[in-house]
């Protein structure tokens, strides 16, 4: 037994041939590329979606001078097909997503679960994406600016914490986690003068960088380090949220949990 997605736009439903071709020209940025990928010639794939366009009513493709762009209907249509396809793949196992910011937490409380379940770390931006296609079933946010951005969820503020300020001069090093568009909206506010010269992955690097950062509190708790913050914390406070699809026993506990130890 085999379950299959089947997606209808507008009461039209979309061909595989059609849906192949949107999410290769998605893979692949380019008819010529995303044509190979398939077997077919560049003309077919053109109209393939020229036919999926007629047939919805949709704008799904415009060109512009970096070549190919996708609209936001056709990576709608590919979210939500991905969303349902990778339900029918995971059915059953419940996967959780977060940052380094609240990894140690997350990895605390998944281990004292009593299912298996899995964990994805990654920035916000990308859980959020996975989130959308179904991939995970919950994100820990630690931007809540994402919130403004997500439709058809659902979620819940599990704690809050500070962003620490390290002022070295108007020279920073971008720090990829955490709520980092909060702090540099802080200095935007404030009206300071600031470049960032270059975005990090690694803490050590960031700490010892000798440019100015913002980093969440909780990162530094965790190493017990101890960082006093060139501006007052009560400005760069903010919440930290779970955000799921659907209601679960096991997002309940997760969020139960989270609510505890922030």
């Amino acid at each position: 037994m085999e379950s299959k997605v089947s997606i209808c736009v507008n009461g039209v439903r979309i061909t595989d041939r059609q849906l192949q071709s949107l999410m290769a020209l998605k893979e692949h940025g380019s008819k010529a590329s995303a044509a190979r990928s398939l077997g077919i010639s560049a003309p077919v794939l053109h109209r393939y979606l020229q036919n999926l366009e007629s047939s919805t009513g949709l704008r799904l493709i415009r060109s512009s001078p970096r070549g190919t762009e996708m609209t936001d209907d056709a990576r709608h249509i590919i979210n939500e097909y991905n969303a349902i396809d990778n339900r029918l793949r995971h059915r059953g196992r419940f996967r959780a997503a977060c940052s380094p910011v609240t990894e140690h937490l997350m990895m605390a409380i998944l281990s004292s679960l009593p299912w298996d379940l899995d964990l994805v770390v990654s920035d916000d931006e990308n859980n959020v994406r996975d989130l959308q296609a179904g991939l995970v079933d919950l994100i820990v946010l630690d931007d809540p600016q994402f919130l403004y951005d997500l439709e058809d969820v659902d979620w819940e503020e599990v704690g809050e914490t500070s962003m620490v300020h390290v002022d070295r001069g108007p020279r920073y090093m971008r720090y990829r986690y955490g709520a980092q568009r909060i702090a540099y909206q802080h200095l935007d506010s404030q009206g300071i003068p600031y470049s960032v010269e270059r975005t990090t992955l690694s803490l050590d690097e960031l700490m010892e960088g000798g440019l100015s950062f913002f980093v969440d509190e909780i990162l530094l708790l965790r190493r017990n380090m101890r960082v006093r913050s060139s501006t007052d914390p009560a400005a760069l406070r903010h919440s930290i949220n779970a955000v799921y699809r659907q209601e679960s026993e096991q997002g309940a506990a997760i969020v139960r949990s989270l609510r505890s130890r922030l």
